[in-house]
């Protein structure tokens, strides 16, 4: 069985969470400017969270919440191989 720790990099989109605002309000510019280029990093399969303890803790839980959408959305559609193996 394929084991994936990330599944946003399968979609072409994803969506911005309004519920993510506090989160965001709570930032300077620039600390929510490194916080979407991570996100977005993430969603190309890189994983580099930012340095600063705040931005991290925000990113490590979008960046949950943007695979498990992914996951969600690729198993309701029938798009995940279970039977895939990556010997």
């Amino acid at each position: 069985m394929k084991i994936i720790n990330n599944y946003s990099i399968y979609l072409e989109t994803f969506l911005f969470k309004r519920s993510w605002a506090d989160a965001f309000t709570d930032l300077t510019d620039e600390e929510a400017g490194r916080l979407i280029k991570s996100i977005f990093n993430y969603t190309e399969g890189t994983e580099a969270p930012p340095a600063d303890p705040k931005t991290r803790a925000i990113y490590r839980l979008i960046s949950r919440q943007i695979n498990n959408s992914a996951f969600n959305y690729l198993k309701k559609s029938g798009k995940l191989d279970y039977d895939t193996d990556e010997s």
